[in-house]
């Protein structure tokens, strides 16, 4: 596990800013396959992107809140899957967002039953929901 750690300030390259706004949508898999070459080529940027977001923290993108790079661990190579941020990977934090506009507040989350079907061990701890076995 890789703590993020204090860096000297660096300079982002314009590729790496150009995809802080970027999304995209595509009616059809023929447009997505037509720009999958240069989405393949961004994927060079990858390490500079993981940099910045070690020195800097990251917006979270469904709140706008900054979460600082105090708060960013990196447990693996595969970013999707081990880049952490406040104890959640990105698409966890999505379903909490998600649920919390549900139900009205992220603390009465804590008094639902939510059943997950993958394990998501930082999960419970976004919302202060207690974990118990199925069966």
């Amino acid at each position: 596990m890789v703590q993020a750690a204090e860096r000297p300030a660096q300079k982002s390259s314009e590729g790496m800013l150009a995809l802080h706004d970027l999304q995209l949508v595509y009616a059809n898999l023929g447009d997505f396959l037509l720009l999958l070459p240069a989405l393949l080529q961004q994927g060079g940027l990858l390490g500079d992107c993981v940099q910045a977001s070690q020195a800097l923290g990251i917006l979270e993108p469904f709140t706008g809140e900054h979460i600082p790079p105090e708060a960013i661990t990196i447990q693996g190579p595969n970013y999707r899957e081990a880049l952490i941020a406040k104890g959640l990977l990105s698409r966890n934090r999505a379903v909490l967002l998600v649920l919390e506009q549900l139900d009205g507040s992220l603390e009465g989350l804590g008094q639902q039953a939510i059943y997950l079907v993958e394990a998501l061990p930082g999960f419970p701890c976004g919302c202060g929901v207690s974990r118990g076995r199925g069966g």
